[in-house]
């Protein structure tokens, strides 16, 4: 069921992206799309990729598109204060290094956030470590505070699935796909 449910959404999500992308309405194209669509549909299924370790592979879609619209503005907002920093000398630059704590309960999840900081300009996420901690390069400690404060952590904890309790995720007889 579960599966079912994991393909019925990649269908619809490639249908969406393939128009957007495409926008091309011509019978050869919209065959073409159909075909492509159902071809990594199928692989999908064969190569049991709808499901990771007994988490589906989906994100919330409204908070995906609340996230990209926030990112795309705190990428502006830090090309504006890195420009800042290097036009006036009077504004420091001074380099840091620190671990900062990861929230996010997947994988895919902790990834997000880690090429997220490093989308950021001024900062880059060089290391997630065992203990999901992110380590982070930043041109000032202002930057580190507002991650340590926990922003962009937050959002991206919204766009992971609902997962069920840990002991179920663990244990191999409850997993469905």
């Amino acid at each position: 069921m579960q599966q079912r449910r994991q393909l019925f959404r990649i269908i619809i999500t490639l249908t969406i992206l393939w128009l957007l992308l495409s926008g091309m309405f011509k019978p050869m194209q919209l065959v073409l799309g159909v075909l492509s669509i159902g071809i990594v549909a199928y692989l999908s299924v064969k190569m049991k990729v709808l499901m990771h370790r007994g988490q589906p592979l989906y994100f919330r879609v409204f908070y995906v598109v609340q996230y990209c619209f926030w990112l795309i503005f705190q990428i502006l907002l830090s090309n504006i204060d890195v420009i800042k920093r290097i036009i006036s000398p009077s504004l420091p630059i001074k380099p840091i290094l620190k671990a900062i704590p990861c929230k996010q309960k997947t994988e895919l999840g902790r990834v997000i956030y880690a090429n997220s900081i490093t989308l950021t300009p001024g900062t880059v996420a060089i290391n997630i470590a065992q203990n999901s901690d992110v380590l982070v390069h930043a041109l000032h400690i202002d930057t580190i505070t507002d991650l340590e404060e926990g922003e962009m952590g937050d959002r991206v904890c919204r766009l992971e699935p609902k997962m069920k309790s840990a002991s179920n995720a663990d244990n191999p007889s409850t997993r469905t796909g």
